[in-house]
């Protein structure tokens, strides 16, 4: 509905400013690496890429939900049964801490990739404090999977010398939990807040609606106003599950992406690495991130 477009560019105006310090970073052009393009380098490009979807995924969750707040608020108006309607923060403060901690995996992952190449002469001091700063936000998450995964990292982080491969595969293996996590409760919530919007949709009445304006909205070539409100509704509900949708698929191919990002640096991690499998992961996750849809926010 028009009345909510203003508010959500405000809000995704918001989210931007969080996002745009690392959305679309291509650590091969932005880091000097000498020689050619190891996998770690590779990895570390698509966890760039992955992390940036996951943020505006979770940008887009807090617009879905303004927008089911406020379109249930205003079909309650239109029904006479209005309860009242609470303003959302412009960003949820979950969602503020999220984005930070992808933001840092991002740093991790750049770090990490200097470390792999040859040419580099630095020590593992940048590598190690991003890790530190990813283990104190897992930590202050507060629920049990992070606090494990944070001391896994610290423990790791103690001896003088450690393998920064396997400290990149437990960052990974709690990415890919909490990132789970994560996507089950949203789109629960998203499910959950379409049923409610279907329900507020159907329970307007005809009265509500002027047969004038509903025959500007409603292309089909059918006659009277009973009909036209009840397939201008039926567009509404259409229209709102295929926005959920495209959510959801977005979620899943992120989800499956990490998940072989996962894979492939297991893979890596063996004494008889088979770097065919590896590259095969790496470009799993490549079309997948390349797939996720673009979603814009409907005037």
């Amino acid at each position: 509905m028009k009345r909510t477009s203003l508010f959500i560019y405000v809000m995704v105006a918001a989210l931007t400013v969080l996002l745009s310090s690392a959305c679309n970073t291509n650590l091969g052009s932005a880091v000097p690496f000498s020689g050619k393009t190891k996998s770690e380098v590779c990895l570390a490009e698509q966890v760039s890429t992955a992390v940036d979807k996951m943020a505006q995924s979770y940008g887009r969750l807090d617009e879905l939900t303004f927008q089911d707040s406020f379109d249930n608020a205003l079909n309650g108006v239109l029904s006479n049964c209005y309860v009242g309607y609470e303003p959302t923060n412009l960003v949820d403060t979950l969602v503020r801490k999220k984005i930070n901690i992808l933001n840092l995996y991002r740093q991790a992952f750049k770090e990490y990739a200097l470390l792999s190449d040859e040419g580099f002469t630095g020590k593992q001091n940048a590598f190690s404090q991003c890790c530190l700063n990813i283990q104190n936000e897992l930590t202050s998450l507060g629920d049990s999977a992070s606090i494990v995964y944070a001391k896994a990292i610290g423990t790791h982080l103690k001896s003088t010398r450690y393998d920064q491969n396997d400290v990149a595969k437990i960052l990974l293996v709690a990415l890919e939990e909490i990132w789970a996590r994560d996507t089950k409760q949203a789109q629960s919530v998203v499910n959950n807040n379409f049923i409610q919007y279907q329900s507020a949709v159907e329970a307007v009445p005809d009265n509500a609606f002027s047969e004038e304006k509903l025959t500007k909205y409603v292309y089909q070539p059918y006659e009277g106003k009973h009909n036209l409100v009840m397939a201008y509704k039926l567009n509404l509900i259409k229209s709102r599950r295929e926005d959920l949708k495209t959510f959801v698929n977005n979620q899943d191919n992120i989800s499956s992406a990490v998940h072989y990002l996962v894979c492939a640096l297991t893979e890596f991690l063996k004494k008889g690495t088979d770097k065919d499998a590896v590259t095969n992961y790496l470009n799993r996750a490549e079309l997948l991130l390349g797939s996720i849809s673009e979603e814009k926010v409907k005037e």
